[in-house]
Order: structure tokens, then C-alpha cells, then sequence
């Protein structure tokens, strides 16, 4: 063997077995030392779950890689194994609940140390693959939201509502959304004058106002102290949303006297409303199929009853195939609604004022059934 043969053999052998460089072991026992301490977190708290047993996977294989000292084996295997197993720990973060502050400024340390990684910012970049991505199959409706809280943009797709609410959680508790008071849905900024709102609240303002790639039947449009809702589709997948999502998105509003519906103002002069008087008031608002929702009428067609005003500032707009059954949706309206002391109710336009005292539950819809009109209505 010449001594040109042995020389590059020589340098070759070195260049297999030589360790990583202290730049590249640096980052990785950042890594394993942030995830030790997350990992110790969770054991205080006892929490041994899916997060735990990633966060410890995460801590072994950055261990593993911060040690890997005269090991054969292409360099960029372990760095690759250490992404995907990050990219599993990040989304098992994202999944749990009840992240302390605590815990989430320890992740921020592991995920600095893992930006640093190899000295190139590979987490959070997609990994090679190699064929190009197939596109998504095509869904029979897809619903979307898109918009902006505060600076952080938000762009979701999903096959329903509420998994539309779901993915919205957690990409905002991942993102740690809190006190947002400046919101955009759909290019309209919105503001919350009273307070701020959270993850839960920016969420279900999101499945308020999710659009289908298929829109049909009724809408209602309006907001609330500055919380926006507008929604499409059937009266029952409308009254189901508002439901579930209006509730969750007022939490924690005691002073609500603002209300806009379908263009038209309420305002609350006496007192405030709560979510469920809320809730009531743009309920019977929706368009011609049925009274509130507490027992919702649906009709073939053909002359009905209507009556339409607002007792005490709360609108309503009730309609029925007869005048018992008017009076009976109006009594299930003023008993969700709360409304107690009323003396000024108007009806189809027409205001009255009760000089000597109030009226009772019985007395408001006795007059407001007596002032009901007929009309015809068609089906939906």
C-alpha cells in the first residue's frame, strides 16, 4: 500500500468517526435538558399521560444525539428521527388541556433549543418526501373561517362546525391566544369594548361565522357588543350553533344592553342582558318557520299567525298556524327571556304602555295574541 493509499485511508477514518462537533452537541443538550425539566414538570403534577411519554422520547433521543460520540451511521439519521419525534411531542402539546404557564414557558425553551438544533431552522419546516404531496380529497361541504387575532392570522378548514371549533382550539392554545380584544372575520374588524376574549370565546365567535363552500337555506347576521355572528343553512343547523357556540362566546358578559340583529339595533336602556335573554332575542328573530326556539313549529305553507315587536327592549317575532298556539310560543319566549316588570310592549308596530303597573307572563301574551296578524308564509 503506497503512502498516498494510507494517508486518505487514514483521513477517511477520521472523518466516519470523529464526533459531532460541539456547535452541533450544543443545541441537541439544550433540547434534551429542556424537555428533562418539562418531563420533571409533568411528574410534579402527575400528569403520566400521551404528553409525558413524548416529552420523555424527546429527552432520550436529544440525549442520544448530544452523546453520539465514534458511532457509525449516516449522520443525519439521528437528526431526522429527533425532528419527527419533535414534531410528535408539539402536536401532543397542542392536544393537552390545562397547561399551566409554567409548563408553556418550559416548551418555549424547548422549542428554542430545537430551532437551534444543527445550527438550521428545521422545525416547523415540512420534511422531504419523495413524490410530491397529493392534493386533499374533495369533501362533499367544507366549512372555513379566516381572519386575524389581534396580529396572529387564523385560517381553518374542516368538514363540519364543530370540528371547524376544535382545530380552532388548538391552534389558539397552542399559539397561547389570550386577552384579544381586536378581532377580524372575513376582512370586518370587530372590537370587544367591555373585556377581552379568550381561546374558548375567539373559537366559537370562529364557529359563529364559519362559511360553507355550500351555502343555503335562512340567515341571520348581527352582533353583540361588538361580537359578530352570521350564519347560513336550515333553521334547526342555525338554532343548534347559536345554542351551543353563543353562550360559550358571551361567557363572562354581565353587561350586555347592545344588540344588533339582521341590521336593526336593540339597545337596553333599564338594565343589561344576559347570554341566555340574548340568545332568546335573536332566536326569535330568525325568518318565517317557527317561534322561539324552546318549541320550534315548522308548516307546509298556507295563512298563519304572526306578531312581531319587543317587550321591554327584547324583540321577538312569533309565528303560528293559530292564536292558542301564538300565546303558547309567546308564554315560552317571556319565560326564557327572564322579563319581569314590563310595562311598555309593542306589537306589529303598535306600542302600549301599562300606566297603573306591569303586566304578567299571562297579561303580555293575552295582548300581544290579540294584536296577531294572518299571513301567508311558505315553506323552507
Amino acid at each position: 500500500m503506497t503512502k498516498l493509499r494510507a494517508a486518505l485511508l487514514a483521513a477517511l477514518a477520521t472523518a466516519v468517526l470523529a464526533p459531532p462537533t460541539a456547535e452541533a452537541q450544543r443545541p441537541a443538550q439544550q433540547l434534551s435538558v429542556a424537555a428533562q425539566q418539562m418531563r420533571v414538570q409533568l411528574e410534579q403534577r402527575g400528569r403520566r399521560g400521551p404528553l409525558y411519554r413524548e416529552v420523555l422520547q424527546l429527552e432520550q433521543m436529544a440525549q442520544r444525539v448530544w452523546q453520539r460520540r465514534g458511532r457509525r451511521g449516516r449522520p443525519g439519521r439521528a437528526a431526522a428521527r429527533l425532528e419527527r419525534q419533535y414534531r410528535q411531542t408539539r402536536a401532543a402539546v397542542h392536544r393537552a388541556v390545562g397547561l399551566d404557564e409554567a409548563l408553556l414557558d418550559t416548551w418555549d425553551e424547548v422549542v428554542f433549543a430545537a430551532r437551534n438544533l444543527h445550527g438550521r431552522p428545521w422545525i416547523g419546516q415540512p420534511t422531504p418526501q419523495p413524490h410530491p404531496p397529493q392534493p386533499p380529497p374533495v369533501v362533499a361541504a367544507t366549512w372555513s373561517f379566516e381572519g386575524r387575532f389581534e396580529r396572529l392570522p387564523v385560517r381553518i378548514q374542516a368538514q363540519s362546525r364543530d370540528q371547524l371549533h376544535q382545530q380552532c382550539l388548538r391552534f389558539a392554545r397552542g399559539s397561547r391566544v389570550s386577552h384579544v380584544d381586536d378581532i377580524v372575520v372575513f376582512g370586518a374588524r370587530h372590537r370587544n369594548g367591555p373585556g377581552f376574549w379568550d381561546a374558548d370565546a375567539l373559537c366559537s365567535i370562529a364557529a359563529l361565522n364559519a362559511r360553507a363552500s355550500q351555502a343555503f337555506g335562512m340567515r341571520v347576521t348581527g352582533d353583540v357588543e361588538g361580537l359578530p355572528f352570521s350564519l347560513q343553512g336550515p333553521r334547526p343547523e342555525i338554532e343548534r350553533a347559536l345554542q351551543t357556540y353563543l353562550p360559550r362566546a358571551l361567557r363572562g358578559m354581565t353587561t350586555i344592553d347592545d344588540v344588533t340583529i339582521d341590521g336593526r339595533r336593540y339597545h337596553n336602556g333599564p338594565g343589561f342582558w344576559n347570554a341566555q335573554q340574548v340568545l332568546q332575542m335573536i332566536l326569535s328573530q330568525l325568518p318565517a318557520g317557527g317561534g322561539p326556539v324552546v318549541q320550534p313549529a315548522t308548516y307546509g305553507g298556507g295563512v298563519i299567525w304572526e306578531a312581531q315587536g319587543d317587550v321591554e327592549g327584547s324583540p321577538f317575532r312569533l309565528q303560528a298556524q293559530s292564536r292558542p298556539q301564538l300565546q303558547q310560543q309567546c308564554l315560552q319566549f317571556v319565560q326564557a327571556s327572564g322579563l319581569h316588570h314590563v310595562d311598555d310592549i309593542t306589537v306589529n308596530g303598535q306600542r302600549y304602555h301599562n300606566g297603573p303597573g306591569f303586566w304578567d307572563a299571562q297579561g303580555i301574551c293575552n295582548l300581544i295574541s290579540s294584536q296577531a296578524r294572518q299571513s301567508q308564509v311558505r315553506t323552507f
